[in-house]
């Protein structure tokens, strides 16, 4: 097969403020940033993150409860209550890719809807049906727990810098 062969796509859609993998949702906290696509898995999401710092909240979101509104804030950072770079920085330090990208921007419709997934909307994002489903298949915690390490090898302090 060979890396030359694999890609990563991201759709920087219906951003809640958790982790997909949660069960609930929230509404989104920025708007749609597009979609993403990359052959190094940490460049697309440094990009994503750098995109979600320059864009505003949305009102009435978690973004506007947490005061991370403007552009300029780390939204995920201010809502989660720690760094939004750990996960990055942790994957560039273990080889696993870069943290830099050159984003290269398309020209895209005025009319976004037309190019939405009718099932997804502000009121029902992926996390809905992911919520849906855990509520049909119960947990989505592995059996025996999640295991992490007592003491990690890099300080969560080096890890949260840009």
């Amino acid at each position: 097969m060979g890396l030359e062969n694999v890609g990563y796509i991201t759709y920087a859609v219906d951003i809640t403020p958790s982790c997909d993998c949660v069960p609930g949702s929230d509404r989104p906290v920025i708007p749609n940033l597009g979609v993403l696509a990359s052959r190094d898995m940490v460049a697309i999401d440094v990009a994503a993150l750098d995109m979600s710092v320059q864009t505003p909240g949305i009102q009435g979101s978690m973004a506007e409860e947490k005061e991370v509104m403007n552009p300029g804030d780390e939204k995920f950072t201010g809502i989660v209550g720690m760094s939004q770079w750990i996960t990055a920085n942790t994957c560039s330090r273990l080889g696993s890719g870069s943290m830099e990208y050159e984003l290269v921007e398309p020209l895209v419709s005025e009319d976004e809807a037309a190019f939405a997934h009718p099932l997804f909307s502000p009121e029902t994002p992926s996390g809905y049906y992911l919520a849906k489903g855990l509520r049909k298949f119960g947990s989505w915690t592995p059996p025996g727990g999640v295991k992490y390490r007592d003491r990690p090898k890099v300080s969560i302090e080096e890890l949260s810098r840009r």
